[in-house]
């Protein structure tokens, strides 16, 4: 990895556009977010430079053809990403497309794209009131609930290690802990509860970086200067844990269905 800043070696030839006029910009300091390729399983790091192309197509073709004259892409180029925000405010939903093109060190050109489609601004929007419907509203509201509910649980199952503790004299906490975990629904109660402590702490970082990025929206109509990826990628995060979490609290059912003894011999089966 090259860490050494990008100079433009044909200064004279930028096909009307100045270099100065290129924000060329570290790629750590923009935040950017590293790639895995699922074509050739290779992972990039969050390195080399980023430029920040204008809103307008001839500004952009502009700049992208200074570049090519410029041979910002060498020999020594791994990877080039091309990444572009969108935002449908008729849904809500921010769009975030990374195509990617990989020029291996045999000769092959490799081209990839992955696309993330999330409500990245519904919560934000939800808290200040900003123009959401009152069902989204609700919507959140009944999230905290559930999120309440969920540390309601956790402290039932701490209290069940204790009461196992106090039957047991002379057991101490990491024997009745042991105890706890040897049944097999408990095992499947810390698993889900603890898949939805981990969606709590990413629903809150995706909060808080969306929540720094909001004045950008609106400050700046047309143009997403932040870095999307990260966000986008954490929200896709999200809702495959919810997607594994919900198979949990399913088959959860099964365990509270035993208590009818016309039904335990079926679910023990």
């Amino acid at each position: 990895e090259d860490t050494a800043d990008w100079v433009n070696p044909h200064p004279g030839d930028t096909a009307g556009v100045l270099p100065a006029a290129i924000a060329y910009q570290d790629a750590t300091a923009t935040g950017e977010a590293p790639f895995f390729s699922p074509h050739t399983r290779i992972s990039y790091c969050a390195g080399g430079q980023v430029v920040d192309l204008p809103s307008d197509l001839a500004n952009a073709s502009a700049v992208a053809r200074a570049l090519w004259n410029a041979t910002w892409l060498d020999r020594s180029v791994r990877a080039l990403l091309f990444e572009v925000n969108l935002y449908n405010a008729n849904t809500d939903m921010v769009t975030v497309l990374r195509h990617c093109v990989e020029m291996t060190a045999e000769g092959a050109i490799v081209p990839s794209y992955s696309v993330h489609i999330a409500p990245l601004l519904r919560l934000v929007r939800a808290v200040e009131n900003d123009g959401v419907p009152t069902s989204t509203r609700a919507l959140v509201l009944l999230e905290g609930v559930l999120y309440v509910a969920v540390w309601g649980f956790i402290a039932r199952e701490v209290r069940q290690v204790f009461v196992i503790r106090r039957k047991n004299a002379g057991l101490g906490f990491v024997g009745a802990l042991r105890r706890y975990l040897s049944n097999g629904w408990n095992w499947l109660e810390v698993l889900n509860l603890s898949v939805f402590v981990v969606v709590m702490a990413k629903r809150y970082d995706v909060y808080e970086q969306v929540n720094d990025l909001a004045p950008q929206f609106a400050t700046e109509p047309g143009r997403y200067f932040g870095e999307l990826t990260v966000v986008a990628q954490e929200a896709k995060e999200i809702d495959n844990f919810n997607a594994f979490n919900a198979v949990l609290s399913f088959l959860k059912i099964f365990k509270y269905v035993r208590y009818n003894l016309e039904l335990s011999q079926f679910v023990d089966t």
